[in-house]
């Protein structure tokens, strides 16, 4: 034995904190941009234009960096839900402000107004703050707004931000493009802090550098290896019992779910009162653990709709098909959740055309906002792989 008198399962974990330990001196550009190969060179040209870091996000990769002495961030993501490029700066202004090209259809802030000189324009111009807004609106603010909305897609100020949601990624190489978009936003951030009583930001001068979350890692797999070879000679202790199943949740299947403890089952009374009422209507009760023949004839599909304890209105959904969790996600918001029959895979209007073959059974409905017709999903199965489409219109679903 290596350590005399150590127990095995301390003898493992130190096996896995020497990988670790390994992984982390090693470099890891391939690790922190996996599922991003094809643009790997752009984003790290970007990290290197913001004298920056490139970090990973949950799917998402992140780089983090300085120009002309501001923080700014660039997001990229592959999620449905999210752009798939993301341009923020802070600002120190509370400035609300929004521009989107006149073909951009989602509804704005119901408190902002647009301005009547952008009617006729290549964009439009909405604030909730009108008059504020006049003060940064000049003619060259203006015509940065116009080229990255006409080219970009949504930029808006608010919550003491500055973001350019890039609805399609420019054709690689990009770099460049996307270091010019990131002058334009600073541009307007730059003119948004020059608001009259505003405190400006500190500048930011030095090169943005992770390298203590490095030292820092190396430091806490020491720790716990000191810690594991001192608690490998003590007596293992008793088991703690283990989180409590959510109510309504079968202890099998919570079994097979992972991290419930400060999940609990979603009860009608959760779900949106106008919600509820559009599912009575069709005689439909909203319930967070409705029944859908997801799959083929002879497996067992089972659903669940689970509300965070601790983050109110977050929300989570969970598919299990016979023994596997074959769909988990965690939601900011649920409004509805609900059957569709797989009739509808072939007779309802989608945003985009579904693919050539019919997915295994009936599918899942989810609405994360009933006011917004185009904010549902509905998931179906196919084989080991789902399928999500957006309708149009959820509300002409044919429940």
């Amino acid at each position: 034995m290596l350590i005399p008198g150590l127990h095995p399962a301390a003898i493992a974990v130190l096996g896995v904190l020497l990988i670790c330990l390994i992984l982390i001196l090693l470099p890891r550009p391939w690790w922190r941009t996996r599922g991003y190969a094809g643009i790997r060179q752009d984003i790290y040209g970007i990290a290197r234009l913001l004298q920056g870091a490139v970090e990973r996000d949950g799917t998402d990769v992140l780089v983090v960096g300085n120009r002309h002495g501001r923080r700014v961030f660039v997001r990229f993501s592959a999620s449905e839900l999210e752009p798939p490029l993301q341009i923020r700066v802070p600002i120190a202004s509370s400035l609300v402000l929004f521009c989107t090209p006149t073909s951009y259809r989602q509804p704005i802030a119901t408190e902002s107004k647009l301005f009547p000189d952008s009617r006729g324009g290549p964009v439009r111009i909405w604030s909730a703050k009108p008059a504020e807004a006049n003060l940064v609106l000049t003619p060259e603010v203006r015509r940065e707004l116009a080229t990255l909305c006409t080219v970009s897609g949504l930029f808006s100020v608010e919550n003491r931000e500055c973001v350019l949601s890039v609805p399609d990624l420019p054709a690689s190489p990009f770099a460049g493009t996307v270091a010019s978009r990131i002058d334009k936003v600073l541009k307007i951030a730059t003119a948004a802090d020059s608001m009259p009583d505003t405190e400006p930001l500190r500048a930011v001068s030095a090169p943005f550098s992770r390298a203590w979350i490095r030292t820092a890692e190396i430091v806490a797999i020491l720790v716990l290896a000191a810690t594991t070879i001192g608690l490998g000679r003590l007596p293992a202790p008793k088991a703690p019992p283990g989180p409590p199943v959510p109510s309504g949740v079968p202890a099998a299947d919570a079994a097979r779910i992972h991290g419930l403890q400060g999940w609990t089952l979603m009860q009608s009374g959760d779900f949106d009162s106008n919600a509820r009422s559009w599912l009575q209507q069709a005689g439909i009760q909203a319930s967070g653990q409705p029944t859908v023949a997801m799959g083929p004839e002879g497996t067992s599909t089972r659903v669940y709709a689970l509300r965070s304890v601790t983050d109110p209105g977050k929300a989570r959904v969970v598919i299990l098909r016979d023994e596997d969790v074959v769909f988990d996600t965690e939601l900011p918001s649920l409004a509805l959740l609900a059957r569709v029959p797989v009739r509808e895979f072939d007779s309802a209007r989608w945003r985009s055309d579904p693919p050539p073959v019919l997915p295994d059974g009936d599918g899942l409905l989810l609405v994360f906002d009933y006011q917004r017709p185009e904010s549902g999903i509905v998931v179906f199965l196919q084989g080991p792989k789902t399928i999500s489409l957006n309708p149009a219109d959820f509300r002409s679903l044919r429940l």
